[in-house]
């Protein structure tokens, strides 16, 4: 065989031999591609779930702090059915509550201020603190009037809530943070003319008591006669 014949057969032999060994790892590596365990990564919920499920979890504790508001209301609107007496056990005990729930709005507003607001209340954080200063300040006036509704203060107490409500209803109108309106609960329109109630029924216990004594204060003169 001539030099040009050796060489040429060199290079088919070697080209064969390329690609069977090619054919032979391609076929490995198809087989171990097959055989591969699944990985952590796979076999874990997917980011997008995990996401859904967080976002879920924050909704659920949002509702949960923010129900304090929604729960005043009702609370509020108990005075108009009060009898007007400060002196009361009724009075009393009702102050007590409403301090109750003064200081769950304290705490609710410190935790407003936390690092995650903006993701657990849908960035309304700062509108939702707002509301709540002005509410606590209505609260106070709320607190004079029934402590003191024969006061002179009183009326003034209850001029500042029918002047703060209207700004507290414009503020936070269409407020809604998951499944809770918030606009709907800030809407204590109403709470002026139940401390208005509230200080007339004082008025009227105090008449009442006078008209009595008065009653008695003649009865003792004519026994003495």
């Amino acid at each position: 065989m001539s030099e040009i014949g050796k060489k040429l057969a060199f290079l088919i032999v070697l080209a064969v031999y390329t690609f069977v060994v090619g054919m032979f790892g391609f076929k490995m590596g198809r087989d171990a591609g097959e055989n591969r365990q699944p990985t952590a990564e796979q076999t874990s919920p997917s980011s997008a779930s995990a996401s859904s499920k967080e976002q879920t979890n924050l909704a659920a504790a949002a509702d949960a702090d923010l129900n304090i508001i929604v729960n005043l209301k009702p609370t509020l609107r108990e005075i108009t059915n009060m009898k007007g007496d400060p002196a009361s056990d009724e009075t009393r005990l009702y102050l007590e509550r409403l301090n109750e729930e003064r200081n769950k709005l304290a705490g609710l507003e410190q935790a407003l201020r936390g690092d995650r607001n903006n993701e657990i209340y849908k960035g309304q954080a700062d509108r939702i603190i707002s509301a709540l200063q002005k509410e606590a300040a209505i609260l106070r006036d709320v607190e004079a009037v029934l402590r003191n509704p024969a006061d002179n203060s009183a009326q003034e107490a209850i001029n500042r809530v029918n002047t703060q409500v209207p700004l507290l209803i414009s503020e936070t109108a269409g407020m809604k943070i998951n499944s809770l309106d918030l606009g709907y609960a800030f809407q204590l329109d109403d709470l002026a003319s139940g401390l208005g109630v509230y200080v007339s029924r004082k008025r009227a216990l105090d008449d009442a008591k006078r008209a009595e004594d008065e009653r008695n204060a003649i009865r003792e003169r004519e026994k003495r006669q």
